[in-house]
């Protein structure tokens, strides 16, 4: 079994720390022009999207960040990289788990069995209307069974699916293989397509909260901008929802 001290990510040694307060920020404060990956055993800031906290036990979670750099990606093509991670922690994933599935619920929230296991925190660098770099902070719940009550839908790996062994390392291992497989070949790769296949409920009717307004609606996937698409089964208007920010769904 490989250990985590062993790893590299696209030839770099993964950098393990015991402690630290953002992986996302230590990586954003690196200056050396290389794909790096950077894991904590705990993180006291660890952010979600839009600022909020990431809970996170010591030692019990996968959480770590990596810097890549995208070779001629366009600012409008961003989306492209929130669903290829999102594609290959569910590859991972799903690895582990057959012949159980898991779905990724938009924006880049991974499920299994209507439990979030995984989140992301995507922050690029941009320039000329191109992003020249961009840190990517996955959270994957391992080995924690208690959560903070604001976080009702959360669960892990082991809660799921107490019967198997879950190594962390080997999990990273696995993810890393992935990412080295298919980040390089982002722009040939039609990542709507294989998104919405594996949309969380789509097709379904779904439930959202928006503007303290709830509205049951038919998840339609997304679109070529990667923008989530709704049918508002009130009055059938298309709802095409840009940010998370402000929606909640509704489980």
């Amino acid at each position: 079994m490989t250990s985590i001290s062993e790893l590299t990510f696209f030839g770099t040694p993964v950098v393990h720390l015991k402690e630290i307060n953002s992986t996302n920020e230590y990586l954003k404060n690196v200056t050396n022009h290389t794909p790096m990956l950077v894991i904590a055993d705990y993180q006291t800031k660890g952010r979600g999207q839009y600022g909020k906290v990431w809970e996170s036990v010591t030692k019990q979670n996968l959480t770590f960040s990596f810097q890549w750099y995208p070779c001629s990606l366009k600012v409008e093509e961003g989306y492209k990289i929130a669903q290829l991670v999102s594609l290959v922690i569910l590859e991972t994933i799903n690895h582990f788990i057959d012949p159980n599935r898991a779905s990724i619920k938009w924006p880049n929230d991974i499920i299994i069995m209507n439990k979030k296991v995984c989140g992301l925190l995507i922050e690029p660098s941009i320039q000329n209307n191109l992003i020249q770099k961009v840190v990517v902070g996955i959270g994957l719940n391992v080995h924690q069974t208690k959560f903070p009550e604001n976080m009702p839908n959360a669960s892990s790996l082991s809660s799921l699916f107490p019967n198997r062994t879950w190594a962390i390392n080997v999990i990273l291992e696995k993810m890393i293989t992935f990412f080295e497989m298919q980040l390089p070949i982002l722009q040939n790769i039609n990542t709507r397509l294989f998104f919405n296949s594996n949309l969380y409920k789509i097709n379904e009717v779904i439930t959202i909260k928006k503007e303290n307004e709830i509205l049951p609606c038919i998840n339609l996937g997304v679109d070529e901008e990667g923008f989530w698409v709704l049918k508002n089964l009130s009055n059938n208007d298309i709802l095409t929802i840009a940010s998370s920010q402000g929606i909640e769904y509704v489980y």
